[in-house]
């Protein structure tokens, strides 16, 4: 994060000046989405590795974007911002993705028959990638959907 964001001490009284200023020693959880929002890929690529992205999503608090900036979480829903997964034979891959694109994966069997890119299985991040944030699909229920329509296409058409 250091490549991102500036860091400089300006030693102990000026840095309680600033702190009262509301200058933080870290970035706060707007500071990181709004940089993912920008330079996601920039991030992925500097960081290299799966695991260190997803902490990087963890810092992200939800309750303080909607609370202090209401209209990042419609910037973060365009943006490729959530690390996704998914699993040929015994092999994971990894790569970002739009929320639309991320499903919730709470059927195995769905998703050795489907493989879709999927949320990380991480507890933290489950807030993160749930329907009331930024949209993730749950992966039983649009299988669910499209049986029902298949169904009563099936019906009206006879096929």
């Amino acid at each position: 994060m250091k490549s991102f964001f500036t860091y400089i001490d300006f030693g102990e009284k000026a840095n309680k000046f600033l702190k009262r200023c509301g200058v933080g020693k870290q970035p706060s959880s707007i500071d990181i989405a709004e940089l993912l929002v920008r330079s996601s890929r920039e991030v992925w690529n500097l960081i290299g590795n799966y695991e260190n992205y997803l902490t990087i999503l963890l810092r992200i608090n939800y309750d303080e974007i909607v609370k202090h900036k209401p209209g990042l979480i419609e910037s973060m829903k365009e943006a490729t911002i959530l690390a996704a997964v998914t699993h040929v034979g015994k092999e994971a891959k990894y790569r970002l993705a739009l929320a639309e694109e991320i499903f919730i994966d709470d059927d195995a069997a769905y998703q050795e028959v489907f493989k879709p890119w999927t949320a990380p299985n991480h507890d933290g991040l489950k807030d993160l990638y749930k329907v009331r944030f930024l949209l993730c699909h749950i992966l039983v229920n649009d299988i669910k959907i499209i049986l029902f329509y298949f169904f009563f296409s099936f019906l009206e058409f006879g096929m």
